[in-house]
């Protein structure tokens, strides 16, 4: 780790990583270690066994610093977020098919899931950041072809898409401090599926896009 790495003062930091096991969560989860951050993963191993988590992404479901739970098990939630001084929210039921097939999984996910997490930061006065990892699925096909950025403006096409936008605006309803923060995300689908296209659009993948919009919320 090098002293002008933005992501420096996290060294030593609790970081509770939901979605950890994912194609984006598995990428956050490299770059936090690497500066030294002490990372919990939640996740159900939904997208990926045990066996694909570990060869494709790294990710060994038996090591103590994975809890295999869901982010709608609300105690479950409420414990891992009280002991944690930052919360990456990157847990989604991510298919656009699946959402539409299967909309109870997803609103329990995407939504039940999203809001049980932003109410155990609120209560929890230790978290100094929240941070939840949108899609560009958000912009639709965009605007006149051209690259997406978050001066774009939102337009689901999906159920997945919708309740990304959802979540984005519900953490200022409940987690009602300091204005929030936006930035633009370094592992976008798009790169994600450089090193893993077959796995990537069996999955259903976002649009190709260099911008995955992450919304960002000082909890202090």
């Amino acid at each position: 780790m090098t002293t002008n790495d933005p992501l420096a003062s996290l060294e030593g930091a609790r970081v509770l990583l939901t979605g950890g096991a994912g194609l984006i969560g598995s990428r956050i989860y490299h770059r936090l270690r690497r500066v030294g951050a002490n990372v919990t993963i939640l996740d159900n191993f939904s997208a990926y066994n045990a066996t694909e988590a570990s060869e494709l992404l790294g990710i060994d479901q038996t090591s103590p610093e994975v809890v295999h739970g869901d982010v709608f098990d609300e105690t479950l939630v409420r414990s891992l977020v009280h002991d944690s001084d930052y919360v990456l929210h990157a847990a989604a039921y991510s298919t656009v098919a699946g959402c539409t097939n299967n909309p109870e999984i997803a609103f329990a996910s995407n939504m039940a899931g999203m809001d049980n997490i932003v109410r155990a930061v609120a209560r929890t006065s230790s978290v100094k950041r929240f941070v939840f990892v949108s899609s560009a699925q958000v912009y639709g096909n965009g605007v006149g072809g051209e690259a997406f950025s978050e001066e774009m403006p939102t337009a689901p096409l999906n159920p997945y898409a919708s309740a990304k936008e959802w979540g984005s605006a519900t953490p200022a309803s409940c987690c009602p401090r300091p204005e929030p923060t936006t930035a633009s995300s370094a592992p976008s689908a798009s790169m994600a599926r450089d090193r893993f296209p077959n796995r990537a659009r069996s999955r259903g993948s976002s649009p190709s896009s260099p911008c995955t919009p992450i919304w960002a919320r000082n909890c202090h």
